[in-house]
């Protein structure tokens, strides 16, 4: 099989900016993170000595509770946050949507963020002009789109972004279960649309909260804890494996 991501021995490590002892232990312990304390100075390590392979074809989940690394597992994966340690091989087209209104400019029209968005995404210009019609379909924003973002609602923008990133047609997908449309009356049309963005991927890695979700898009999962990769295995077991854990309060 052709080996697409390769990580071995990855460390994230943020130096904590806050200088309350007591703060700072509450807030990684909500998360489930790890600290660690050196000359006076504390360590929060997102990702601790993580090594693991995706190959092409595989549907993969990230799975495990807030703190656990998955974001920041993705954004390694990425390209976007370069490990403290270790070693990151990337051999293929990486599409990281991990932020729907990454390159959105608010004093822009909507029209205007088609084009930057949809070149960031690595799409041309000649691509994006005949893709336009139909994010601007899809988004029912109508005439909206002349003005600029600055004047949308939040439910707006969300329709924008997401119309446009899920136009493309990605190698290897790697995506953050944030990324969705907030609107609630566009929620069913925008999940047939995220379920195309799924086929069309070659590959698949999904952070995911949502049982349904994994378990329809994803054969294998990664279980994470305190930045560290704790499973592997099928989908199936590794959901089971995360809800015993969760049912003992670990």
């Amino acid at each position: 099989m052709t080996k697409i991501i390769s990580i071995e021995n990855v460390v994230v490590e943020y130096k904590t900016p806050i200088d309350d002892k007591n703060l700072k232990i509450s807030i990684i312990n909500s998360v489930g993170g790890y600290m660690r304390k050196q000359n006076n100075n504390f360590f929060v390590k997102a990702l601790d000595e993580v090594s693991l392979s995706i190959n092409k074809g595989q549907k993969v989940a990230l799975i495990g509770h807030n703190g656990s690394g998955k974001s920041t597992l993705l954004r390694v994966m990425a390209g976007i946050l370069p490990p403290t340690s270790g070693h990151l091989n990337i051999d293929g087209k990486i599409t990281p949507l991990l932020n729907q209104s990454l390159g959105l400019e608010s004093e822009d029209s909507g029209f205007d963020n088609i084009v930057n968005i949809g070149l960031m995404l690595g799409l041309t210009k000649d691509e994006i002009e005949k893709k336009s019609n139909e994010i601007a379909s899809f988004s029912e924003l109508g005439d909206y789109l002349n003005l600029p973002v600055r004047t949308y609602s939040s439910g707006m923008v969300s329709r924008l972004c997401f119309s446009i990133i899920t136009i493309i047609n990605p190698g290897v997908l790697l995506l953050d279960e944030g990324i969705g449309a907030a609107d609630a009356a566009f929620q069913e049309k925008a999940a047939k649309r995220l379920n195309n963005l799924f086929e069309r991927s070659e590959t698949l890695v999904l952070a995911s909260h949502s049982d349904q979700l994994v378990k329809s898009w994803c054969n294998e999962g990664y279980l994470l804890k305190q930045g560290k990769i704790i499973y592997f295995g099928t989908i199936n077991k590794t959901m089971k494996e995360y809800t015993r854990l969760r049912n003992l309060g670990t």
